[in-house]
């Protein structure tokens, strides 16, 4: 937990603790909460503002900075401010918390917005912030396995800087995703036993569990600039799509990010139904270098919300440097 007075109170949880924690989300007695502060603007803040939400409770976003999302694309981050507004989030920016003092049954935040104090009334906070890797228990005290920047220092192989030991997971640092410690352990394995394997991290999928959901892979339209490559990008929208509109759900968007000399896809942002599920195409488009007309090329089934994607494609194939 971050450093404010009252942090350990009974109605402050981290990510994980609120997630199993019966005060927000068993009925029997979560009817007193109806107004939840959460600390952050991450994955985990968005996912937890939005269920709760769900629940019929009022959100207060407590930000760090006047973002959401740091690393998303441009275009997604836009989207999701829009969709949080839309379901009337309120959102304090640039937010410093100084204490959490818990009276009449709820909690009393004040801090600092923008230098100016302020105070927020809740019944329940959750921590949200970005998490470390905790290298604790691990037998690592007296070793001498590289640490770097909190984490363990890995090559592409999870091979640490002692012979034979390798490291996966959140320990190593970067995205803390299951299916990325996943792919970790197949790359250390097969390092083990000669079948050399290594992942891609260009083309890492991420998954954003909110409504619509959002999921990414690959560069952002930023970071494929701040490569030195001339990009050309392109969206679809599922306004447009028979499916999303059959299911209810028009909202939202395909962006593609594809080099401008030969159209070679580097990077898929989408926002919208299913997203998460749309996403493994779009990774294996990256992965494998295809190009915008090669996706556009390949039949795609109608009406399905994959269809997004290849239109998508085919603007992008079209599109002007």
């Amino acid at each position: 937990l971050p450093e404010f007075e009252g942090n350990r109170g009974a109605k402050i949880f981290t990510g994980d603790w609120a997630i199993t924690a019966p005060l927000l989300w068993d009925p029997r007695q979560n009817q007193d909460v109806k107004r939840v502060a959460v600390l952050g603007a991450g994955v985990i803040a968005l996912e937890m503002a939005m269920m709760l939400q769900g629940l019929g409770k009022e959100v207060v976003l407590l930000k760090h900075s006047d973002q959401v999302l740091r690393r998303m694309d441009g275009d997604v981050k836009k989207a999701v401010v829009k969709a949080l507004k839309g379901r009337k989030t309120v959102m304090r920016d640039y937010v410093t918390l100084i204490r959490a003092v818990e009276s009449d049954g709820g909690l009393t935040l004040s801090g600092t917005e923008k230098d100016v104090p302020f105070e927020e009334r809740c019944d329940a906070l959750i921590v949200a912030s970005s998490m470390d890797p905790i290298l604790d228990g691990f037998g690592l005290e007296g070793s001498s396995v590289a640490v770097r920047k909190g984490a363990i220092a890995v090559d592409e192989a999870m091979r640490t800087s002692v012979e034979g030991v390798y490291a996966i997971g959140d320990c190593t640092g970067g995205a803390m995703l299951a299916h990325l410690a996943e792919y970790q352990a197949l790359a250390a394995v097969g390092d083990m036993t000669g079948d050399p394997y290594r992942v891609n991290m260009d083309a890492l999928p991420s998954c954003i569990f909110i409504d619509p959901e959002v999921a990414v892979t690959g560069l952002t339209e930023e970071e494929a600039k701040s490569r030195g490559e001339e990009v050309v990008t392109a969206k679809a929208y599922f306004a447009a799509n028979g499916m999303a509109l059959a299911l209810g759900q028009g909202d939202g968007f395909v962006k593609i990010v594809a080099r401008a000399s030969d159209r070679r896809i580097l990077g898929v942002h989408i926002m919208g139904p299913e997203a998460a599920s749309l996403l493994g195409e779009a990774t294996l488009a990256v992965a494998k270098g295809m190009t915008a007309e090669e996706v556009t090329r390949t039949v795609h089934a109608h009406p399905t919300l994959c269809e997004c994607f290849r239109d998508a494609c085919a603007r992008a194939a079209e599109a002007k440097a």
